[in-house]
């Protein structure tokens, strides 16, 4: 399916989209409660798709469940969008409404819990310590006693800690300040040792505003531990205030992860976002059997309908893959220092990239979002 055509001029001509690809555009343009809901929709009309998870097939209610958010408008400022969010320009006068789902802390450590590599045994440790976190973020539990209660080791229950120190918001999961402090510039890349030193043995005497002895003590300038205060002034010492300030506060399913690991950033698409759907073999063998001429046909288009919403799904995450692929690649600077590195891009350099028309590319842009060491982003954040 060739998506690099140019919708302005199908419109300005007055040519016809072919069925399939009018489906896999409008898929493209969808966020993701659209998509569930077109979906569910295919489902009702289809008797020949089914819907699965991960493990197997879902019945009807399972299907219903499987988006069961609960949706409220919200007004975003167009230059102050919270939590990492940029919002949309302001069209005719007003502001864009954006849809987004209101999330728990714990439930958005549980999400990121499963879109992680963590072995499936060490599950129900890292569930008894996100179930510990304190309304500050905080977490105060025996790592010995813990990974004696779930028959796992020392060393699997610091790995599990450590994974979730790295989970979003930064901070979260320390065992105390000055190691929510040193966690966050960790992530910033900012945890030079004068600065680590200053935290771990003379945040005191900082917070006093003592830097003549701080210089003194460590051998460095002045100014050096003055900077190190301007930069710790900026990191939040609660990362759990957010989640609890506010019961009203909403947060966002991501349609794209972005997370550092080793050798660079990868990239992961959110399954969770994304409805999985199949064939039903009843009726797929049906099609090879013994029928009329009008139920064979009834049948095979009804297959046909099915194959077509499922490559259209395929083709939804290829490009939706390939776009975190070139944001990486044309941002690095961003995802590995903040953003205060985000760079101009235009939408054709990125279009050329994954081999999309630039109208295409528009219409992936619209409702998607991108978490990422710094927060979660709308897709459009990336461009300017």
């Amino acid at each position: 399916m060739d998506f690099n055509v140019n919708i302005d001029l199908v419109r300005s001509q007055k040519l016809i989209l072919t069925p399939q690809l009018k489906q896999a555009i409008d898929l493209l343009s969808m966020n993701s409660q659209e998509l569930f809901e077109y979906v569910e929709e295919q489902l009702e009309e289809n008797p020949v798709l089914e819907a699965y998870d991960a493990e197997g097939r879902w019945d009807d209610e399972d299907m219903e469940e499987a988006f069961f958010f609960e949706w409220d408008d919200v007004n975003y400022d167009t230059e102050n969008g919270e939590n990492g969010v940029a919002a949309d320009d302001e069209e005719a006068g007003g502001t864009t409404e954006r849809k987004i789902y209101k999330l728990s802390l714990k439930e958005h450590l549980h999400f990121q819990l499963c879109t992680s590599k963590l072995p499936k045994y060490l599950y129900p440790l890292a569930e008894y310590m996100i179930n510990s976190i304190n309304e500050n973020g905080f977490i105060d539990i025996d790592l010995d006693g813990a990974a004696c209660i779930f028959g796992a080791s020392r060393e699997d229950a610091e790995s599990v800690l450590e994974l979730l120190q790295s989970f979003d918001p930064p901070g979260i999961c320390a065992r105390n300040l000055r190691e929510c402090l040193i966690i966050q510039l960790k992530a910033m890349n900012s945890d030079s040792e004068h600065i680590v030193k200053i935290i771990r043995d003379y945040l005191d005497e900082l917070a006093r505003g003592d830097f003549d002895l701080i210089s003194r003590e460590l051998d460095i300038s002045t100014e050096k531990v003055k900077a190190a205060f301007d930069l710790l002034k900026n990191l939040e010492p609660k990362p759990a205030r957010a989640y609890y300030k506010n019961d009203g506060a909403r947060f966002i399913i991501p349609d794209i992860i972005i997370k550092r690991e080793y050798e660079g950033f990868a990239v992961y698409l959110n399954e969770d976002a994304i409805p999985l759907v199949g064939i039903n073999k009843f009726y797929e063998r049906m099609a090879h059997g013994d029928l009329s001429a009008e139920t064979r046909k009834f049948i095979q288009n009804r297959l046909d309908s099915a194959t077509r919403l499922i490559d259209c799904i395929e083709k939804r995450k290829e490009v939706l893959k390939k776009l975190a692929h070139s944001l990486v690649l044309r941002q690095q600077e961003f995802f590995e220092k903040g953003k205060e590195y985000l760079k101009p891009l235009d939408i054709e350099t990125v279009a050329a990239d994954i081999e999309v028309h630039e109208s295409i590319l528009s219409r992936a842009l619209s409702g998607k979002y991108i978490q990422c060491p710094w927060g979660i982003f709308e897709a459009r954040y990336f461009f300017g």
